[in-house]
């Protein structure tokens, strides 16, 4: 289809969100709409925080600044809203010493990976 100024009127579709609870949101969009207008509409339509959102699609995290057309998504289609958890705190020092552990907790100290080794002399 053409406009008057003989540029192509991007053709709409319909992506369905579907909820960890299995609602399906349908939204009307174009293959030009980037995904962050995706999560702005759930966000302010449909209560889900923005900053919680996970767009999945084929397996893979959505990034927000890439449109539906760079995902090859361009027909009525299926993408999955997963909440973002926000990794647990490490304990304090106050929580270590109202449990009876030692002050200092090592938990969350140590970031590098552990790579075990073969002992030969076993």
């Amino acid at each position: 289809v053409l406009n008057k100024m003989t540029q192509p009127i991007p053709a709409m579709f319909t992506v369905s969100v579907r909820t960890l609870t299995s609602q399906v949101i349908p939204f009307i969009f174009s293959a030009c709409t980037k995904v962050s207008e995706l999560k702005d509409k759930l966000d302010s339509d449909h209560g889900f925080a923005r900053q919680n959102q996970r767009i999945i699609y084929k397996g893979m995290e959505l990034d927000d600044s890439k449109s539906f057309a760079e995902y090859s998504i361009d027909g009525d289609t299926t993408v999955f809203l997963l909440k973002r958890t926000t990794p647990n705190p490490c304990p304090t020092t106050a929580h270590a010493e109202a449990a009876g552990r030692p002050e200092k907790s090592t938990l969350c100290e140590s970031t590098s990976k552990v790579t075990p080794t073969l002992d030969d002399s076993a």
